[in-house]
C-alpha cells in the first residue's frame, strides 16, 4: 500500500543522506539490506498478481530483526540517537504493515 511505499522512501532518504559518515557501520548496512529484501518483493508484488510468499515475509522479518539489533545497540551507546530513532520508527512501521497485510 501507500503507507508501505512511504515508509521504504523515507528509509530510503535517510540511508542515503547519511551514507557517507555511517555507510560502514552495521546498522547502515542492516538496513540496507532490508531496504534491498523490501524493494525486490514491492517489485515483484507490482509484476504479479499473487501475494507475498510467506518465506518471504519470514525472510524479511528476520531481516528487520537483525538491522534493529544493531541499532538498539547503537542507541545504547548513546551516539546518533535521532537518526537510530527514525530508522527504528521506519522498520516498526514497515514490520507492523508487513504482519497486518500477511494475516
Amino acid at each position: 500500500g501507500a503507507s508501505l511505499e512511504l515508509e521504504v522512501k523515507v528509509l530510503t532518504l535517510l540511508l542515503k543522506r547519511n551514507a557517507a559518515a555511517h555507510g560502514r557501520t552495521h546498522y547502515h548496512r542492516r538496513c540496507c539490506m532490508v531496504l534491498s529484501s523490501l524493494k525486490k518483493n514491492i517489485n515483484a508484488s507490482d509484476s504479479t498478481t499473487t501475494s507475498t510468499s510467506t518465506t518471504t515475509t519470514a525472510v524479511i522479518l528476520n531481516r528487520m530483526n537483525y538491522a534493529a539489533k544493531a541499532l538498539f545497540t547503537e542507541t545504547s551507546r548513546g551516539y546518533f540517537l535521532p537518526l537510530c530513532t527514525v530508522a527504528l520508527s521506519c522498520l516498526a512501521r514497515i514490520r507492523h504493515h508487513i504482519v497486518v497485510s500477511a494475516t
